[in-house]
């Protein structure tokens, strides 16, 4: 037993605990993208659900964005999180960061998303604590994750990204 949950007669999910879903179908957040190749219908494996995003010939310094119409107060949320498989290893002067914008702006810093970049074989769960992060506004409308690569700037043959959510009272 790792925990227990108390889940109230008529109720979908668990006392206190919240959820906003990101990207999941890709009928949720608008999602846009800069330099690589995003198709946020991929049939291929997805890791919840019946589609997924994939991502493919990323190069130094582009990034996916997921933009909501309304804002969002990150003091709701504890933690944000996503299922990421890679299609190939990461170097160690490969790296992948998230951040937040509010209208074009950047409202937070951005923190490096920790994966096992050997493993491309089988999905990864990746948590981020919104602690980890320094707003400086209460709210946000945009997450972004930004592909960062040091020396030549070869192409990465990419990942896919699922189940992409904000949660609290997990």
């Amino acid at each position: 037993e790792l925990t227990q949950v108390l889940v109230q007669a008529g109720a979908t999910i668990p006392f206190g605990v919240s959820n906003s879903v990101i990207y999941d179908e890709n009928n949720e957040w608008v999602v846009s993208y800069t330099g690589m190749t995003v198709n946020a219908e991929s049939t291929t494996a997805p890791f919840y659900g019946d589609t997924c995003m994939e991502v493919t010939n990323i190069g130094r310094m582009d990034s996916i964005s997921f933009t909501n119409t309304t804002a969002v107060s990150y003091a709701d949320y504890t933690t944000i999180g996503f299922a990421i498989k890679l299609k190939e290893k990461m170097t160690s002067q490969m790296g992948l960061y998230m951040s937040f914008y509010s209208d074009g702006v950047l409202v937070s810093n951005e923190v490096q998303v920790t994966v096992d970049k050997a493993n491309v074989t089988t999905w990864q769960t990746v948590q981020l604590a919104m602690s980890d992060f320094t707003f400086s506004s209460p709210s946000f409308k945009q997450v972004r994750l930004r592909w960062s690569k040091t020396g030549a700037n070869t192409n990465h043959a990419g990942f896919y990204l699922d189940y992409m959510k904000l949660q609290d009272g997990v």
